[in-house]
């Protein structure tokens, strides 16, 4: 590579601006105190202030990259490095939640630390060969996957050949390929509306996307949803939106976003605690597996009609009654307690698609006073009271109902079905809606939901109280 045109400088960090382009952060389109917050969230500025302090400034192979990009002097490579000096040579920057983070240099070494030394490059393009070529195989923090990934659908939006794409990254082209189409489907994530704490999560440049991103190479998964996207990462257009909406936010928040009391994520890339990532699909994702069979139906083949005598008149067809897509028509005998005759009048008559928490909490209390209603009427209510003590709750009923030795049901079948239900994803969903922190539940979730909670409800109700 041709260095003539690189120049030797020394810069004041207050003068420099930080790159909204940093491949390290999703940062397009912040202002330089939003990238500065950023920066100490996600890429350890306050640990990296202390250890200048501590060294008394810049190491000096530690050279900055700089350019004049829109007439302002922009940091190239070492944006953590500038962010730093900018906030210890002046704390008026340092963002409110990291005061008591960020150390404070004294007199003499904010003097030093005026000029530092930098190299000029030419251009962003020049620049970038030499940036990738330092995160890809020096010792210096490297880039996350993520990092990576956006690098390279950047470097291609610039209209960059993917060869030298893949050479700056010590990469070949087809794994650039792949870099850029999981950047496209990761960026489909981040526009499905999410709360401030859950975008915080998706947006941290450590996030480890694989086992979100996994299932769309997996050959197995691939056989059950299709191609839901293209070679690229975009959207395959013959699949319904919301459909697909719904099954990237369910398994999103699955392989993403750790759960409040673990810690860990639901979905890895060997599957969940409960089985395969094919059985996750199966069990979590049969709205999109059945869109897929719809794509894939053959066409049905008319023949030519032929000429026929016009039929009499019919009387007009009554209304086609809309489907029951949650508990639009569910109804108990007025016989049972009466708590479960008014929680059924509520869920049957609440717009789920309009009150989509209200009728989560609806359904779970629903399941909750049916099953206790049950025990009472079993005469089992006493041997559960003392199996669960103080954790008196859904999960204790189910826990209690779901053993066989119990003998709770009648029939084995309610009992493998409220078993099934207790081991599945979509009770933690249900769960989530009281416990967790991230207790938000969509229409699509509860759809989920229902096939499960209504078929043990209407089984206890038919076949137990009849």
């Amino acid at each position: 590579m041709d260095f003539s045109d690189w120049q030797q400088t020394a810069v004041n960090p207050l003068a420099v601006q930080l790159d909204d382009e940093n491949p390290r952060i999703a940062a397009k389109g912040l202002d330089q105190a939003e990238i500065r917050e950023l920066l100490l969230e996600h890429e350890g500025v306050a640990d990296l202030a202390h250890k200048i302090i501590k060294a008394g400034g810049l190491f000096p192979h530690d050279l900055l990259i700089v350019g004049t990009l829109a007439e302002r002097l922009t940091v190239l490579e070492g944006n953590r490095r500038i962010a730093a000096l900018q906030m210890l040579l002046d704390p008026s920057l340092i963002p409110d939640a990291f005061r008591d983070k960020v150390p404070r240099a004294d007199g003499d070494l904010r003097q030093r630390l005026q000029a530092v030394p930098a190299v000029l490059a030419p251009d962003r393009g020049a620049a970038d060969h030499v940036i990738a070529r330092i995160h890809a195989f020096s010792a210096r923090k490297g880039w996350s996957p993520l990092a990576k990934y956006r690098y390279a659908h950047s470097r291609r939006e610039e209209k960059e050949s993917l060869p030298q794409i893949a050479d700056d990254l010590g990469s070949d082209v087809s794994e650039v390929r792949k870099f850029i189409r999981r950047y496209n489907i990761y960026r489909e994530v981040l526009t499905l509306g999410w709360s401030d704490e859950e975008e915080a999560v998706l947006r941290g440049d450590e996030l480890p996307v694989t086992p979100f991103l996994y299932p769309f190479e997996r050959t197995p998964v691939r056989a059950l949803i299709g191609d839901v996207f293209d070679a690229e990462g975009h959207r395959n257009p013959k699949y319904n939106r919301d459909t697909v909406n719904a099954s990237l936010k369910k398994l999103a928040r699955d392989a993403l976003i750790p759960e409040t009391l673990t810690g860990r994520s639901v979905l890895s890339t060997r599957g969940t605690g409960e089985g395969s990532i094919e059985l996750y699909f199966q069990q979590n994702h049969q709205e999109l597996i059945a869109e897929r069979t719809r794509i894939d139906a053959p066409v049905p083949q008319t023949p030519p009609s032929q000429p026929s005598p016009t039929p009499p008149r019919l009387p007009p067809r009554p209304p086609a009654r809309k489907p029951n897509e949650f508990f639009e028509s569910f109804s108990v005998p007025k016989t049972v307690d009466q708590r479960i005759v008014t929680i059924t009048y509520e869920i049957s008559r609440l717009d789920y698609k309009k009150f989509p928490i209200a009728a989560g909490m609806l359904l779970r209390a629903l399941l909750e006073e049916t099953l206790r209603e049950h025990l009472k009427l079993k005469d089992k209510w006493d041997s559960y009271k003392k199996e669960a003590g103080a954790h008196d709750g859904l999960a204790s009923l189910i826990s209690f109902c779901a053993v066989k030795s119990n003998r709770v049901f009648s029939d084995h079948k309610t009992t493998d079905a409220l078993t099934r239900f207790h081991s599945s994803p979509v009770k933690r969903d249900l769960d989530n809606i009281v416990h967790n922190r991230y207790g938000l539940i969509r229409k699509e979730g509860l759809i989920l939901i229902k096939p499960y909670v209504r078929g043990i409800i209407e089984s206890v109700i038919r076949d137990e109280w009849s």
